[in-house]
């Protein structure tokens, strides 16, 4: 009777053991999980390529992408009188932060998105206009202000019950 009480502690020692480790590598597992860079506070001087429709030639044209107090613009949307949006961010499985965001203005509408690798971003802005007309541009830049981090993995806490 001793020896089958020892035996069942013994398998549910073992058991709970397993749980446990289980339990932690699930933990250590979500805290691994690849984070997207945080790109608030930081400003990337980019080259836009824009096409021209007659001749197919390329001009490139400079703008600054400014991530601020959670928002998204670039000095040349504001100067148009675009106001900053909010933007999303995602971390593919290569590590590459990617964002986008839509800016409108009136009847004109601006898509941005982009991709993050290192110090380096590279994406495009999808403008269309009131009358149906719209432009494809695409760009390349690198960060000039700012430091890049890991956005925190940690969650809000829950507020207590009343």
């Amino acid at each position: 009777m001793k020896k089958n009480i020892l035996l069942i502690a013994g398998i549910l020692g073992c058991l709970m053991f397993a749980g446990a480790f289980s339990l932690s590598s699930a933990v250590s597992a979500e805290e691994s999980k690849l984070m997207p860079m945080e790109l608030d506070g930081t400003e990337w001087t980019i080259e836009l390529a824009i096409s021209t429709t007659k001749d197919g030639t390329k001009k490139m044209q400079e703008d600054t992408l400014v991530f601020k107090d959670k928002k998204f613009n670039t000095t040349g949307q504001e100067k148009g009188g675009f106001d900053p949006s909010n933007y999303s961010l995602k971390v593919n499985e290569d590590d590459v932060t990617s964002f986008g965001t839509m800016q409108i203005k009136d009847e004109k509408t601006a898509f941005w998105e982009g991709k993050v690798t290192g110090e380096k971003v590279k994406g495009s802005v999808h403008v269309q206009y009131p009358s149906g007309d719209n432009i494809t541009q695409s760009y390349v830049g690198q960060l000039s202000k700012g430091v890049l981090k890991r956005k925190s993995n940690n969650k809000p806490e829950e507020p207590e019950g009343e």
